[in-house]
């Protein structure tokens, strides 16, 4: 009876005063009027619905700080690189990993330099190189790993997607801060960039594997060559 009666008021409504304000079922989750005391599907009261209904905006929320997501970027979840593919608002975020990890390069490589008594000059020029390049690497990598990931491995997805997962498939790169020891965290990246790269473009391991090696040989030719105009410069 209670189902009936409620149809029959959500349909006048519908007609008299356009779509009403709709709020979830505790019950049942189905879209309710907010106006209805009760479910039409279930026949459950709705006077709770509105504290009652699901807040999947909270756990985005929650699951989206830049923190959590290099986090677990570090720890090379799947479900992570996924996440940031489809997000557009991580696209900011991108460019903060992509800075902390150039400054944290730049920092380390200074630090490196100081202890091994190298010039104040040197040190400086070495420092801004290492900046540039790891900014610059990310953007040209992404792009690399996006060509041939679809165009001969039949993978899918937008230059922006594979660019904000390859950004955080950087955050490995923060550990470079640490003189010397730093650079180990480049094999932890080439890790982390696989994934990357599976989940961005819907490969295979394997498949992900073969287009980060093809990506990487004109990687290494491009960004030589910008080492040395760069390193020219300063």
């Amino acid at each position: 009876m209670f189902r009936e009666l409620n149809k029959g008021r959500l349909k006048a409504e519908l007609y008299w005063k356009g779509e009403p304000a709709m709020i979830f079922c505790p019950n049942c989750s189905s879209e309710v009027s907010t106006s209805m005391e009760f479910c039409s599907r279930c026949g459950t009261r709705l006077s709770t619905a509105a504290t009652s209904a699901p807040t999947p905006q909270a756990t985005v929320t929650m699951e989206s700080g830049l923190t959590s997501r290099m986090i677990r970027a570090l720890k090379a979840e799947s479900r992570l690189y996924e996440e940031v593919e489809h997000d557009p608002n991580a696209t900011r975020q991108v460019l903060l990993v992509i800075g902390m990890v150039a400054v944290a390069q730049a920092i380390g490589i200074a630090l490196e330099n100081l202890l091994l008594s190298q010039s104040l000059s040197g040190i400086l020029a070495e420092s801004i190189i290492g900046f540039v390049l790891t900014a610059t690497g990310i953007a040209l990598w992404s792009y690399l790993l996006y060509f041939f990931g679809t165009k001969l491995f039949q993978g899918k997805a937008t230059p922006q997607e594979v660019w904000r997962a390859a950004g955080f498939a950087r955050s490995p790169g923060i550990f470079y801060i640490i003189p010397f020891v730093g650079r180990i965290a480049f094999i932890w990246m080439i890790y982390t960039n696989i994934i990357a790269a599976r989940q961005a473009l819907d490969l295979s391991t394997g498949r992900a594997i073969l287009a980060s090696i093809v990506s990487l040989l004109p990687y290494i030719f491009i960004i030589g060559f910008i080492e040395l105009a760069v390193s020219a410069i300063f």
